[in-house]
């Protein structure tokens, strides 16, 4: 099956705050950051151009043999507003309009809903929808038919598996507009503060699974999500926090990286080997 090239779940521009220093300013040598699988608990040096993706994880067939990338696009679409956005705030400007909070808060509902978790999350819920189940059904019939009739059968399979994604990829569109449309008016009067890490040597990681949505009976209370090894963008109304810069130590550092790996899907993302082998003394430690 054709597909239309590498797609990321977490967008490249993101992961570039992520790099480790010692990587960048070399000549004719691609910076890299340090990608920990928590499964295997082996770590590698990845640029990520590389990372965080899947070839044609995004493809919509719009006929048999030809991928259209319209959900590609769609992510692109809502990444173009947020990455001004990103490169103000890692130049140390944090003060965002309601305008550019809106576009902000855009980028991170499709965020959660875009990785290989909620691929998982929406083929479980399938599984369990009888319409669905019907429809497969159907499928399996009609395929079964068509297959003593072709010399081709591993085409229509292709086919009926790219029907199946596509469905899912659509329920997680569906999700991105139902996070945006539940948490915009809430976390836009709640207090916007950027964690800064005062430690060098440590600082706070990303993942697969970089956005973090906590709150009680649904009703949401905080919003993580990291911008760089220096910062954590924590939305909320704790009264512990203001909005603005907030310094917090190497203790408060690790402590939201642990509460970030409870979340992560497979991979961790990290900009020193030091880190990265914290991260697998973490696992380890399970």
């Amino acid at each position: 099956m054709k597909t239309t090239g590498f797609h990321h779940f977490v967008p490249r521009f993101y992961l570039e705050a992520f790099l480790d220093p010692l990587s960048l300013g070399k000549k004719n040598f691609e910076p890299y950051l340090w990608v920990v699988d928590v499964r295997s608990q082996k770590i590698r040096k990845k640029s990520p151009q590389n990372i965080a993706g899947q070839k044609g994880f995004y493809d919509m067939q719009a006929t048999l043999h030809r991928p259209d990338g319209t959900f590609e696009k769609l992510y692109s679409q809502i990444e173009g507003p947020a990455t001004p956005i990103i490169r103000k705030l890692l130049d140390g400007n944090i003060v965002l309009t309601d305008d550019e909070k809106k576009s902000f808060l855009r980028f991170i509902c499709f965020q959660k809903t875009r990785g290989q978790n909620i691929r998982q999350e929406m083929t479980k819920i399938l599984q369990d929808d009888d319409t669905y189940r019907s429809k497969r059904h159907s499928h399996s019939q009609m395929l079964d038919k068509l297959k003593r009739r072709t010399n081709y059968p591993e085409i229509l399979e292709g086919f009926i598996e790219r029907v199946e994604t596509d469905i899912m990829i659509r329920r997680g569109v569906e999700e991105g507009k139902d996070y945006f449309d539940k948490i915009s008016s809430a976390t836009l009067s709640m207090k916007w503060t950027f964690l800064l890490s005062m430690s060098d040597a440590d600082g706070f990681i990303t993942s697969d699974n970089p956005v973090g949505f906590h709150g009680v009976n649904d009703e949401l209370e905080e919003v993580q999500l990291p911008i760089s090894p220096k910062c954590l963008l924590l939305i909320n109304n704790n009264d512990r926090f203001a909005d603005g810069l907030f310094p917090v130590d190497k203790t408060f550092v690790e402590g939201a990286n642990r509460v970030h790996l409870k979340r992560v899907y497979q991979h961790v993302f990290c900009f020193s080997r030091e880190q990265s082998e914290w991260v697998i003394r973490q696992a380890q430690s399970k």
